[in-house]
C-alpha cells in the first residue's frame, strides 16, 4: 500500500517542501514583528491562553502528557508558543529547520537549563539518541510538510521514541476548505496520515478533525 502512496504523492509533489519551509519562515519573522503588536513570534496567530480552539487542543493533546519526569522533544519550536508548556518537562529538545527560530526560543527561555537545540535538515533528528524521548509534540509544522517528508520524519520519530512514548502531530487536512485555500498547506488528509503512521510502526490512540478548520490532529504510540 505504501508504495502506491509514495508514487501517488510524488506525482503531485508541490510546495511546501523542506526548502520552502527553510526560507519562508526565516523571511516571516521580521515581517511579523514589524506588522503585529506581539512580544513573541507566533502570537499573531493567537495566544494559546486566549484562543478557545488552542486551549481545547492544549488541554486534550498536550497538558495530560507533560510532567517533570518526561523527556520531551518539540518539532518546530517556532517562537516558543508551545515550548512554554513543554519546558516543565525533565528535558526538552527543541528542533527546527531555521536557526533564527532556535535563536528566538533560546532568548525567550534563556533562564532554562533543561533545553537543548537541534537544527534539522528537514526530516532528521541529529544527535538525538535512540529510544530516548517520552513525548514528541508538533503543532503548526506538519501542516506545511509534504507527505513523503512526513513519512521520512516518522521513521526518525520511531527511532527516538521510547516503547511507551507518545507522539502528537497536527497536520494539514485537504478534506477541509481551509486547507484547500492555503497554498502553503501540504497535500495531506486523515486517510493518508493514518496510513503513514500505521506503516511506520505506530498505533493511533486519539485523533480529532474538529478542533481546527484546516487541519487535524493525531496522537499515536509505538506498536
Amino acid at each position: 500500500m505504501l508504495g502506491s502512496l509514495h508514487s501517488a504523492t510524488e506525482k503531485n509533489r508541490i510546495v511546501p517542501d523542506i526548502e520552502w519551509n527553510k526560507t519562508t519562515w526565516t523571511r516571516n519573522v521580521p515581517h511579523a514583528f514589524k506588522s503585529f503588536d506581539i512580544d513573541n513570534y507566533g502570537d499573531h496567530w493567537g495566544k494559546v491562553e486566549e484562543t478557545p480552539h488552542l486551549i481545547n487542543f492544549r488541554d486534550r493533546f498536550l497538558l495530560p502528557f507533560v510532567s517533570p519526569e518526561v523527556r520531551a522533544l518539540e518539532i518546530g519550536s517556532g517562537g516558543g508558543r508551545w515550548t512554554e508548556y513543554l519546558r516543565v518537562c525533565n528535558s526538552l529538545v527543541c528542533v527546527d529547520v531555521n536557526e533564527v527560530m532556535l535563536d528566538l526560543v533560546r532568548e525567550r527561555f534563556a533562564e532554562q537549563d533543561n533545553l537543548d537545540f537541534v537544527l534539522t535538515e528537514g526530516t532528521d533528528l541529529p544527535g538525538v539518541a535512540d529510544s530516548s524521548i517520552d513525548l514528541i509534540f508538533s503543532h503548526d509544522v506538519f501542516v506545511h510538510v509534504d507527505p513523503l517528508e512526513v513519512f521520512d520524519y516518522l521513521a526518525e520519530i520511531r527511532r527516538v521514541i521510547t516503547d511507551k512514548g507518545t507522539v502528537v502531530i497536527h497536520y494539514a487536512d485537504q478534506d477541509k476548505v481551509g486547507a484547500q485555500k492555503n497554498k502553503g498547506f501540504a497535500r495531506n488528509n486523515p486517510r493518508l496520515m493514518r496510513a503513514l503512521i500505521e506503516h511506520s510502526g505506530f498505533e493511533i490512540v486519539d485523533e480529532d478533525s474538529n478542533i481546527f478548520n484546516h487541519s487535524s490532529v493525531a496522537r499515536f504510540e509505538p506498536r
